[in-house]
């Protein structure tokens, strides 16, 4: 990890894209820590780990843990923690709408790398003011 980087934690279903996305951000330096389960990133925060972002799949993906978004987002240690919400296709504006007061953005899947990195840093730089 680069000088400077920040630590992102990302949890997303399927394996596979997983792996790409966190390639697509350990390429450019940044620190981060992937998960497939709601359960193994709720152990990663309590182990006292603090992510400058979250980046993970829609809370609908994990409708069998739907608390982790939940509790995530009205924590009163992680409510600044910036969520990029990645959205599949089938999910409709109207869900967009629903999530909108939680999630700081979102990015519609399949994702081009470059729109993913640009988002990141735009959530990471803006996010860094409340932490300096």
């Amino acid at each position: 990890m680069r000088e400077g980087k920040s630590s992102i934690l990302l949890l997303m279903k399927e394996a596979g894209l997983l792996q790409l996305t966190q390639y697509i951000l350990n390429s450019k330096g940044y620190g981060v820590t992937g998960f497939s389960a709601c359960y193994q990133a709720h152990q990663w925060l309590h182990q006292g780990n603090f992510p400058r972002l979250i980046i993970m799949d829609s809370p609908v993906t994990f409708k069998d843990e739907p608390d982790f978004f939940k509790g995530v987002r009205y924590s009163g240690i992680y409510y600044n923690v910036p969520i990029l919400l990645c959205m599949s296709p089938e999910e409709n504006i109207t869900l967009e709408q629903d999530f909108k007061d939680r999630a700081t953005d979102f990015i519609r899947k399949p994702f081009n790398p470059a729109v993913l990195l640009q988002k990141t840093e735009a959530l990471l730089t803006r996010n860094e003011y409340i932490y300096a």
